[in-house]
């Protein structure tokens, strides 16, 4: 789909949720009693897209035994970026990986755990941009570009696979990044003396973190 279409169906959405969202309210505080029975049933359906709104399509808790389609275990997170970095390398030329680069790095899981191992985001954020500012008179084919973004999801899907990941989430596609065979982000992490196994051993870590922060916030007698 074009960057346009993307976005007219992202608008499309939005607008039709909100609408829905109005007429739910206007049902439940309304005196008419089926009214009310179908504002709580569009009310469990908002609900239900709600819970699952961070979550991808399937899990790869369930992963099934033939053929999978990687994309379809992506978070919403994880696809809004590969969409982001198509996007920019389409219009405004550039290399697609380092666009993800510079996108994920902006993020505060990824950049938590940057700063454990001792990388300032805003230096790696610098030199990304720099070598992505003299990729931009290179031009791929919409094909090639989609091959790419389909290698960088097989190398994020594996990684979330080994990790315990149940669905790619943005620091899969950031350690996949190292493996999808584009020399320019080896070359940016040799700069700062990060090796493959640096990089996921610091992602991990945050990872990790966070569910303990998670816990941490839990009241006593259910944290333990």
């Amino acid at each position: 789909m074009s960057v346009a279409g993307r976005l007219l169906v992202r608008l499309i959405s939005y607008v039709v949720y909100g609408i829905l969202a109005a007429v739910t309210i206007l049902f439940l505080i309304g005196d008419v009693s089926s009214l009310k029975y179908l504002g709580g049933l569009f009310g469990l359906f908002l609900l239900e897209r709600l819970i699952y709104f961070k979550k991808a399509e399937k899990s790869l808790a369930r992963l099934p035994a033939d053929r999978v389609n990687t994309a379809k275990f992506l978070s919403p997170a994880s696809l809004g970026i590969l969409e982001w970095a198509l996007d920019r390398s389409t219009l405004a030329k550039g290399n697609l990986y380092l666009y993800a680069v510079s996108k994920l790095a902006r993020r505060d899981e990824i950049q938590e755990g940057l700063l454990r191992m001792d990388i300032k985001p805003q230096d790696l954020i610098a030199q990304v941009d720099g070598y992505l500012g003299k990729s931009l008179s290179v031009k791929k084919e919409k094909i090639e570009l989609l091959k790419q973004i389909e290698n960088l999801v097989l190398a994020a899907f594996y990684h979330a696979l080994k990790t315990g990941n149940y669905q790619i989430e943005p620091k899969d596609i950031f350690s996949g990044l190292s493996a999808v065979g584009d020399e320019t982000i080896p070359r940016i992490l040799k700069l700062f003396d990060v090796d493959e196994n640096d990089l996921e051993n610091a992602l991990i870590f945050s990872r990790f973190k966070s569910a303990f922060s998670g816990l941490k916030r839990m009241p006593a007698s259910l944290a333990g």
